[in-house]
């Protein structure tokens, strides 16, 4: 159900008095909204919002400020503020420096979120933590590369040749009766067809 709209005890006319000569014009706006309910202009905190072009949960804390202390409390009425974002702190901030600048201190953002919280007692959100280390800090985390191990160039001259000869470079193998004919025109004086010297000692295995 909908919540009953505050009786205004006040007349229209007083209120548009009073509005007229306000200077503040957030005063002035919720004098209106309390005009608006007294002339009978609104019926719905819904139809004051759409005709102050306002959110109508501001136009429910003013009704609300106004049942509670009349038209002065609901002029200096303030809207709770949402809480404000735990700031980091010094000790946090050069331990986090220190961090970043190790080659293993975090693979990612989102190890520092839970870091901070366990060693410092801060709590902070993943688009404050980006900003904090990328922005501020000029940093970002370290993450570790996978080593992979280079595989050993062969020594054995005639085994390079025969496969330049076979592939060629960048080239897929070559089948067929042209391979021959191929081989022989990049082969080097004194190897045979297949790129195998004619005196290689192991020839005749």
């Amino acid at each position: 159900m909908r919540k009953a709209m505050p009786s205004i005890t006040e007349s229209a006319d007083e209120l548009q008095r009073r509005m007229k000569s306000e200077p503040d014009l957030k005063k002035r706006q919720r004098l209106h909204a309390l005009y608006l309910a007294a002339s009978g202009q609104a019926r719905q905190r819904q139809e004051i919002a759409a005709l102050l072009g306002v959110h109508r949960h501001s136009v429910a804390a003013w009704l609300a400020a106004y049942a509670e202390g009349g038209v002065d409390h609901a002029l200096s009425s303030q809207r709770p503020q949402p809480p404000v974002h735990q700031r980091i702190t010094a000790t946090a901030l050069t331990a986090l420096q220190e961090k970043l600048h190790d080659p293993h201190g975090f693979a990612g953002y989102h190890q520092i979120r839970p870091w901070l919280a366990e060693e410092h007692q801060v709590t902070l959100a993943y688009a404050s933590v980006h900003a904090l280390v990328r922005y501020k800090l000029h940093a970002k985390p370290k993450r570790p590369r996978p080593s992979h191990a280079k595989k050993p160039r062969s020594r054995d001259p005639v085994s390079d040749h025969l496969a330049h000869c076979a592939h060629g470079p960048g080239r897929r193998p070559r089948t067929g009766r042209h391979t021959q004919g191929l081989c022989a025109r990049r082969n080097p004086p004194g190897l045979t067809a297949w790129g195998t010297p004619a005196d290689y000692p192991y020839n005749a295995i």
